[in-house]
């Protein structure tokens, strides 16, 4: 009884702080960053694979090229072209103590682009991280940046903004900002789960989760069929739901959700501010398990013990304990940032007497336990290390081994338990001293999908580390990229390209991947931008002109290069 006062009190004490911390974010001193209408096609803590959605997407419409405009007055404080993550991309930060983030950029403007482009040739290299000085590139407010596009793990043309907090860097929902985005659409129900979370706890008489559609009522949402749930001892409960703005049709994250039990709140968290460093927790926020085998994210309303997430409220991670027979009544509140709300009514029974199956339940003795180390090992074949912290909570853990082309394949628990740190494997092998440098370690689903983990030979074997469980084994890559002209002659005379500006390669690597390329044309340097989601590299040769030897070298993560050579006329 104790326990249900204090939680209820904390809720409200976070309620009443929440809606402080609103009005704490300077409304209307950051505008739109592209003069088009405002559409969401991802929003703020919207839910991703091994990560909360740390800004706002706004669609471009399936086309590049749009002007990215500085939200505010400020300076650009770093930049960063890779061809991975956020691709091209430009933090501007602000004399409120704000940064605003603008990622995926197709190309640079004015004066950034100058710089940038001098910074990538005193590197000589495509891929840049600078850090200006607040005196070196100030902008105004409505200031072009750049052009939107498609850079980096860009699933389509859109532009990625993000607000940070310029001492802490966490990101911060761009919404309570008061940016102009029509909303007036309640987020959406989908799906209800309940969890027997002890040997002796059961949903309906069964000891393993119970899954449940929900249907649209005239007051909200319940249960399709069913008018309740029937549950002994500690059980937790799951929701899947997702949120969409008013012009936009995606299926994005939503902003608060809250449990209440007869009446009172025992679970709560909103999406306000993330900080990336805990970013993965996602794992455990969500029922892991369940989203790897079929894509849905059913969020967990209880923690699990090695959760750090700091927005989530909840009276702790056995769950909800039902400490009196009887009716109780539950009702989830699914809010979005605008205050439109969804109401979720359930009924749950809690009778007196445990359930007979305990079928899930694995024994307790094969156990690895989230505080400290977990040492795993067959001497001679492999060694894994679980360090403290790694998993969300005790977990049960199985391995085995058997024998493989170089070594020794290891099956380590199962691959629908999620990690929050890097695992350390060391796989065993006895090869030639010239296969070495060669050997990396690949994952290999339960689909059959062969992927490349990568790793380096140590003394007996090949070390690397892993964030996930499952099927581990060394493989070997001797075999060089690919290198093909996309847009001219493949033969070997000097060809004449007055009508190409660029010229188009495909690259690509059979296992490994791509480590590093070089071009150079009369022996110098030239910038190569690579796109690895069209395995594509693209050299501008628009300002060149005269007799031209252009080479081009690409090397995997094995070591093993390939080498281009095309002499070309413009």
């Amino acid at each position: 009884m104790k326990q249900n006062i204090f939680v209820g009190l904390m809720m409200l004490v976070n309620l009443m702080v929440s809606a402080q911390a609103d009005s704490l974010y300077p409304s209307g001193y950051f505008k739109l960053p592209m003069d088009i209408p405002a559409k969401i096609s991802g929003n703020f803590g919207e839910l991703r694979p091994n990560h909360f959605h740390a800004g706002l997407d706004f669609t471009t419409s399936g086309k590049e090229g749009y002007p990215v405009k500085a939200s505010a007055d400020g300076y650009v404080s770093r930049i960063k072209i890779s061809p991975w993550g956020y691709g091209k991309v430009v933090y501007v930060t602000h004399p409120n103590g704000y940064v605003t983030v603008y990622a995926h950029l197709q190309k640079f403007s004015g004066a950034l682009a100058t710089y940038v482009s001098k910074q990538q040739a005193l590197k000589e290299s495509f891929e840049v991280e600078v850090f200006p000085l607040p005196e070196e590139l100030v902008v105004k407010q409505g200031q072009t940046l750049g052009l939107s596009g498609n850079t980096g793990s860009s699933g389509g043309p859109h532009l990625h903004f993000e607000i940070r907090d310029a001492k802490t860097e966490e990101a911060i929902n761009p919404q309570l900002f008061g940016l102009p985005v029509a909303d007036a659409v309640a987020p959406t129900a989908v799906g209800l789960a309940v969890y027997p979370l002890n040997p002796q706890s059961c949903v309906n008489g069964k000891s393993t989760v119970q899954r449940f559609d929900l249907v649209k009522t005239a007051g909200g949402y319940s249960i399709a069929g069913k008018d309740s749930l029937v549950v002994y001892g500690n059980v937790g409960f799951a929701i899947e739901a997702f949120d969409t703005e008013t012009q936009a049709h995606g299926k994005n994250g939503v902003f608060e959700v809250i449990l209440n039990h007869n009446g009172k709140a025992i679970y709560q968290h909103r999406m306000d501010r993330i900080a990336f460093e805990k970013s993965r927790y996602i794992n455990c926020f969500v029922d892991y398990s369940t989203k790897q085998s079929t894509g849905k994210y059913y969020m967990r309303s209880w923690k699990y013990p090695n959760n750090e997430l700091n927005y989530v409220m909840t009276p702790g991670p056995e769950g909800t304990l039902f400490t009196s027979t009887g009716k109780h009544t539950l009702r989830y509140l699914l809010r979005d940032v605008k205050g439109n709300t969804t109401k979720v009514d359930f009924t749950v029974y809690s009778k007196n007497s445990p359930c007979t199956s305990t079928a899930a339940y694995k024994p307790v003795e094969q156990v690895a336990v989230w505080q400290q180390e977990n040492v795993f090992e067959e001497p001679g074949r492999f060694r894994f290390v679980i360090p403290a912290k790694a998993l969300y909570q005790n977990e049960y853990f199985t391995y085995k081994t058997s024998k493989s082309t170089f070594g020794f394949s290891v099956t380590l628990g199962d691959e629908k338990i999620p990690a929050q740190l890097p695992c350390s494997l060391h796989i065993n092998a006895h090869v030639p001293t010239t296969w070495q440098n060669k050997l990396l370690v690949v994952k290999t689903d339960t689909k059959g999908k062969v992927t490349a983990v990568g790793g380096t030979w140590n003394t007996d074997g090949v070390s690397t580390t892993v964030k996930e469980l499952g099927t581990y084994k060394i493989s070997i890559d001797t075999i060089a990229p690919k290198i093909t002209p996309m847009n001219f002659d493949l033969n070997g005379n000097t060809q004449t390209v007055l009508s190409i500006t660029e010229m188009k390669f495909r690259i690509g690597d059979n296992l490994s991947g791509i480590q590093s390329y070089r071009c150079e044309i009369n022996g110098k340097w030239v910038l190569a931008e690579y796109e690895p989601k069209l395995n594509q590299l693209s050299v501008n040769v628009s300002s060149l002109n005269g007799d031209l030897q252009l080479k081009l070298i690409v090397t995997d993560k094995c070591g093993n290069a390939i080498s281009y050579e095309k002499s070309f006329r413009r």
